[in-house]
């Protein structure tokens, strides 16, 4: 093979599929497959991507040119032209160019799942991020409430309303677990944002959702449509323009079944 057949055979791979701007700079797509995905990523000096994790997917990350800024969790790290970093699903990673020239970084995911919608941001210097918003007693935490995190998550920053042992009590006649063990445990999914205090004396979260004033409100649990979401809320989401969405639920994962099992055992 001559020079100029070589260079014809690799063009294939480093041409670019598709272009995308973004904030701090844009990316091309080079290669695209269900299993394997690569990007160039251009980033501009003093620019730096989101604080970000990825739930089915490990990233590799070869600096092509520049210097970089790698955190990955609470580690930062310094990178060079030729070196490269591994970012294992569920990190939280950003990288930042450092230089004054910009920084190319060629990018390989490979994992179940290859959608840009497997993202969650953590901060974001370019304010992309919306704020998303989801109540309840969460009393006791289960599956079912991570599958609705996780689904929730993927629209923003969830901001989780955690009602109050007196709300629990009004509504199911007992607390199973009390309330700074329910935010406690809330804040260790990976999911959640951050953790509110429900400020409603009443049972519902109309006054913390006007404070808070989320981008969007998702309903989710045992109801099945729509016309079931609380009219409560509803009038204030209409009223600070929330947007309302409905995330089904399963009566599968149900605190009640939870708790009769834990009642049964014990």
């Amino acid at each position: 093979m001559n020079e100029n057949e070589g260079r014809s055979y690799r063009r294939p791979f480093f041409e670019s599929v598709e272009r995308m701007d973004r904030p701090w700079g844009y990316y091309e797509i080079l290669t695209d497959s269900k299993t394997f995905r690569s990007k160039r990523l251009t980033i501009n000096p003093g620019r730096r991507t989101s604080l970000q994790s990825h739930t089915y997917r490990n990233e590799y990350w070869f600096i092509m040119s520049g210097e970089a800024k790698v955190t990955i969790d609470n580690m930062e790290m310094y990178k060079r032209e030729g070196e490269k970093q591994i970012i294992s699903r569920g990190l939280k990673h950003r990288i930042e160019n450092i230089g004054t020239d910009q920084l190319d970084i060629l990018e390989v995911w490979e994992g179940d799942n290859l959608s840009e919608d497997d993202i969650i941001r953590y901060e974001d210097d370019y304010a992309r991020q919306k704020i998303v918003a989801v109540s309840g007693g969460f009393d006791p935490l289960h599956d079912g409430h991570v599958i609705l995190f996780e689904e929730a998550s993927r629209l923003g920053l969830l901001h989780v309303i955690v009602n109050s042992d007196e709300w629990l009590k009004r509504k199911k006649g007992y607390v199973f677990m009390p309330f700074e063990m329910r935010k406690h445990i809330l804040k260790s999914c990976r999911f959640v944002y951050t953790v509110v205090d429900c400020i409603d004396n009443d049972d519902t979260v109309c006054e913390t959702l006007s404070k808070l004033k989320p981008d969007i409100f998702i309903n989710g649990g045992d109801r099945s449509c729509r016309e079931e979401l609380p009219t409560p809320e509803t009038a204030v989401c209409k009223k600070y323009g929330i947007d309302m969405q409905f995330i089904a639920g399963n009566k599968s994962h149900s605190s009640v079944l939870v708790r009769q099992a834990a009642g049964a055992v014990i």
